[in-house]
């Protein structure tokens, strides 16, 4: 359709130019046949190129419907999941074998598109975070959390602060307590007396995750 306005176009100017300038040294007759075959050749090209254009057109629907046969053969037994997340199928054909296959609209299947991207995205975080903390760990050791150090019972807590007389059992600091497990919670160490004492931040970051 475009090629045959193109071409209406450039016919009407080059056969206008041409009338203008041949017209006046033509006979009638030669102006007759100049106007029927300049009407000729309007009229019947444009068919032509209009026909060339259906057939393209037609081409190209059929390798489309080919191609969706194809994928439904080869990916209509995958669940929703897996559709979405296959990478050997575009995003257009995710859409398609969403609506054929399992039935779901066109918003539908949009709108399960970008929930797994938000999804995947919030995997990949979340992976990250547990290699950084698992990095942590074995750089600094495992240092009790605020709610483990809360979970040491209060009696527990009065008997090691008299015992260890309020300062940190291996340099002898007063600032900066911790209530430290001799062995680590980590390791299975629990929050008994015997295994809680006191150090200060230094000695107990020195320590980190080993068995003292």
């Amino acid at each position: 359709m475009k090629i045959g306005c193109a071409y209406t176009l450039l016919f009407w100017f080059f056969w206008f130019v041409g009338g203008v300038l041949v017209m006046p040294e033509m006979g009638s007759i030669a102006i007759s046949i100049y106007v029927v075959l300049g009407a000729s050749l309007y009229f019947f090209i444009p068919f032509f190129v209009t026909k060339e254009e259906e057939k393209g057109e037609e081409e190209r629907l059929k390798a489309r419907f080919n191609k969706r046969q194809e994928l439904q053969k080869e990916y209509g037994h995958l669940s929703p999941e897996e559709i979405i997340f296959n990478g050997q199928i575009e995003y257009v054909d995710k859409l398609f074998l969403l609506e054929k296959v399992h039935n779901y609209s066109n918003d539908e299947a949009e709108e399960l598109y970008d929930a797994s991207r938000k999804e995947a995205k919030k995997a990949k975080l979340s992976e990250v975070k547990r290699k950084i903390s698992q990095k942590a760990q074995e750089t600094y050791g495992n240092i009790p959390s605020d709610d483990e150090r809360k979970s040491i019972p209060d009696e527990v807590k009065m008997y090691v602060w008299q015992r260890d007389r309020g300062k940190c059992v291996k340099c002898g600091s007063q600032k900066n307590l911790e209530y430290d497990h001799d062995i680590p919670v980590s390791k299975g160490g629990g929050n008994t007396a015997r295994n809680i004492r006191i150090l200060c931040e230094n000695c107990n970051r020195t320590k980190s995750n080993n068995i003292a």
